[in-house]
């Protein structure tokens, strides 16, 4: 019988091909449904040739069946690096970042800027004589810096004569991406297993604080030293996303709801036709939890799809009672980022106190606001809110190891600060919403081991 570490991998591998074939589907399935089948070839060509920091939505900039395309084909460049690494095991690790690869295909992230992020670690891996594969959710993880490389290829060195609608490239500004390619493959390796200890697990986004952390560096040393301003993301102005609202809300609801509903039926099956196990699951606290190597891939696939369910409802309610955002690219890109570590500590049991947490922030600034005549300027919908919440998902481990009440006040700490981080980095590291929750977790971790006592089975 085939053991449970090679079956995950054979699933893993199959989940990432299958997954991206599916947003190459809802990609031609949108093309056909707006009439964007003439467009979606130079659109797509668009983003992949546009400055790309957060956030920038590539509904806007090249339309959603261009955004789906885009999402597809990053998946499919995982996948193919996975193909090549055909006797390593695929870890739950892999997966995560496959996640996030995906999730900000639909902002930030293309199918150009993802592959010097993978050259650098893979130089650095031969370099340090160890193994790219080990090194692979890195090497995932730094596609994050992705939005660096666009910039400096398409408008760092033309500041003066950037054209949005014909973005150019110059020699320097080849020279600078593959230098910047390079020089973080040697960075972030080093920098992510340390920062883990800084938080002791209760951040499961743990790159983003690291990545972050250097975008900062990376920021000040091309921008302020060099006498730059930091210039704002690129705004699109795609006609089929004007003439929906700025959103698709049912295409996406639609496909999600598909997407999540097939995760849930196929763990199922895998499963034996049954949900036997998943109980399990759910008592774990998420705290430095694997649940691919603990319980296997098919009930990690049966949390996906109610986890997904939990997540998208969350944000549809959302989007349909406050005013803000709709579906649009970086909310389809951080509903899939808020799912990335469903097999290794995210479960809908310690994920809700998060999103209470959220809504008693929202519902504290409303009424402190009434009662002082002011409005606090945005809802539980807004861009920045949603996104964060994305990430925020990632402190559920304060929830199951100490506490619902714990994982409620996370989460609002997280809200107060997730529209404040990006000017940090300037918006050129793409995992923002997992910088805040790290800082999340040193300002309450030390306090909550001090006051709380931790459980190994959280009762939420």
């Amino acid at each position: 019988m085939e053991n449970r570490i090679t079956l995950n991998d054979r699933l893993i591998r199959r989940f990432c091909l299958w997954t991206s074939i599916g947003l190459l589907l809802a990609a031609a399935a949108a093309c056909t449904i707006y009439g964007e089948w003439n467009v979606v070839l130079p659109q797509l060509l668009h983003i992949i040739t546009s400055p790309a920091k957060l956030l920038t939505d590539y509904y806007s900039l090249g339309g959603l069946g261009c955004a789906l395309l885009n999402a597809g084909l990053c998946g499919l460049a995982v996948w193919f690096v996975l193909c090549l690494m055909h006797n390593a095991i695929t870890t739950s690790s892999v997966l995560a970042g496959y996640f996030l690869v995906i999730a900000h295909g639909f902002y930030g992230l293309n199918i150009l800027n993802i592959w010097p992020c993978f050259f650098g670690v893979l130089l650095y891996a031969k370099v340090r004589k160890q193994s790219f594969a080990a090194l692979l959710p890195i090497a995932l993880f730094a596609t994050s810096l992705a939005p660096f490389i666009s910039e400096l290829l398409f408008r760092y060195t033309t500041p003066d004569t950037f054209d949005p609608a014909a973005p150019q490239t110059t020699v320097l500004g080849i020279v600078l991406s593959v230098l910047f390619a390079v020089g973080t493959g040697f960075l972030v390796p080093p920098m992510i297993p340390g920062v883990r200890a800084m938080h002791k697990g209760y951040n499961l986004y743990n790159a983003g604080i690291t990545i972050s952390l250097l975008a900062f560096l990376l920021k000040c040393l091309f921008y302020p030293t060099m006498g730059f301003s930091v210039p704002d993301a690129l705004k699109g102005d795609n006609a089929v996303y004007l003439e929906n609202g700025g959103a698709f809300n049912a295409f996406s609801i639609v496909a999600f709801t598909i997407f999540f509903a097939a995760c849930l039926f196929y763990g199922w099956r895998l499963n034996g036709y049954s949900f036997r196990g998943y109980g399990a699951l759910l008592a774990s606290n998420g705290h430095n939890d694997d649940f691919a190597d603990e319980y296997g891939m098919p009930l990690c696939l049966i949390n996906l799809g109610f986890h997904g369910f939990s997540v998208l409802a969350y944000m549809a309610l959302m989007i349909a009672f406050t005013d803000g955002a709709g579906f649009t690219g970086p909310t389809c890109g951080a509903l899939l980022a808020a799912l990335s570590f469903f097999a290794i500590g995210q479960h809908p049991r310690i994920v809700w106190p998060i999103f209470v947490g959220y809504g008693l922030l929202f519902a504290f600034a409303q009424v402190t606001g009434g009662i002082g005549g002011f409005d606090p300027g945005w809802t539980l919908s807004t861009q920045a809110y949603l996104n964060g919440l994305a990430f925020a998902t990632g402190l559920c481990p304060i929830a199951g190891r100490f506490g619902w009440k714990s994982g409620v006040l996370a989460g609002a700490a997280c809200a107060a600060m997730c529209s404040s981080t990006s000017v940090i980095h300037g918006g050129f590291c793409l995992y923002n919403g997992g910088f805040t929750a790290g800082i999340t977790c040193f300002i309450l971790v030390p306090i909550l081991e001090h006051y709380v006592k931790a459980k190994d089975k959280a009762s939420v």
